[in-house]
């Protein structure tokens, strides 16, 4: 693990990491540090066959490496989902081993990933890109087989080079640093599907009903008082989303008196258990 991912794990908020190569990893790393919900990034070489590779190794095409930016994000704010779909608008996916004026299979494109949990989810996305290409994506999908940092030259170079060699447009950072409308109606709508679903299992009543959504409560009750949703919540009543939202979760009455209910349910099915216990 990198120095910088050993440092955040230090953090109690959940994190989530994933492995991005998009052509020259200046460029790549400065577009995901504008997206709300990016922890931290850390740019290095991934996936070759040799051990400890410098910049000067890896540009000569003989290790490997692709150029790969290490992205941890926090999943309650923004979606790996989410992260893919930005990283599609920063590359050419049909292009090989070349983004923008830069050639060699240290430039190629890929998606990294160490929990294969997250497979689905990337699969997912590039199914719907493959949708918007006649040609084939040529965008590796693979686990991370290694990855080590790059020189310290190299790490936030656009932030201390701001004039500095970039193959992406100044107007794609401004994209991003634009995502966070698109991020916070992500939330909110993930939200409301956990509210939707637990309200048809408490209509519902039944054992298993009540079973399928603890997990759903469980994140309605993270997110209910959060900074997150008082955010969403002051976002919703200056008027800054859209009318036809569902607004459910940004309803104090309505998810407090979700969370309520459900507590009750939950107080009353104890207090069944332990008369039949004590009977």
């Amino acid at each position: 693990m990198n120095g910088l991912a050993e440092e955040a794990n230090k953090s109690p908020k959940p994190t989530k990491d994933i492995y991005l190569a998009g052509g020259c990893f200046w460029g790549t790393e400065h577009y995901f540090k504008q997206i709300e919900g990016v922890a931290l990034t850390e740019v290095g070489f991934a996936n070759g066959h040799t051990e400890n590779p410098t910049y000067k190794e890896v540009y000569t095409d003989q290790t490997g490496f692709a150029e790969t930016v290490f992205v941890r994000f926090y999943p309650d704010v923004v979606s790996l989902e989410f992260l893919l779909q930005m990283f599609f608008k920063a590359i050419d996916p049909t292009s090989l081993n070349k983004q923008g004026h830069d050639e060699g299979t240290r430039y190629r494109t890929g998606v990294y990933y160490t929990d294969p949990a997250d497979l689905p989810i990337i699969e997912k996305v590039f199914v719907e890109e493959q949708k918007n290409y006649p040609q084939p994506l040529v965008v590796e999908k693979l686990p991370l087989q290694n990855f080590y940092t790059a020189e310290e030259y190299h790490q936030d170079y656009l932030d201390k080079n701001p004039d500095g060699y970039c193959h992406l447009p100044q107007s794609l950072f401004a994209f991003a640093r634009q995502a966070k409308q698109r991020v916070q109606l992500e939330r909110i709508k993930r939200m409301e599907q956990c509210f939707d679903k637990a309200l048809a299992a408490m209509k519902d009543g039944s054992a298993d009903s009540l079973k399928a959504i603890e997990e759903d409560v469980a994140e309605l009750s993270k997110y209910y008082g959060s900074d997150l949703w008082k955010q969403d919540f002051a976002a919703d009543e200056a008027g800054q989303l859209p009318p036809d939202l569902k607004r459910g979760v940004l309803s104090e009455d309505g998810i407090w008196n979700l969370l309520t209910e459900y507590g009750e349910i939950q107080k009353t099915k104890k207090i069944k258990n332990c008369t039949k216990e004590n009977k």
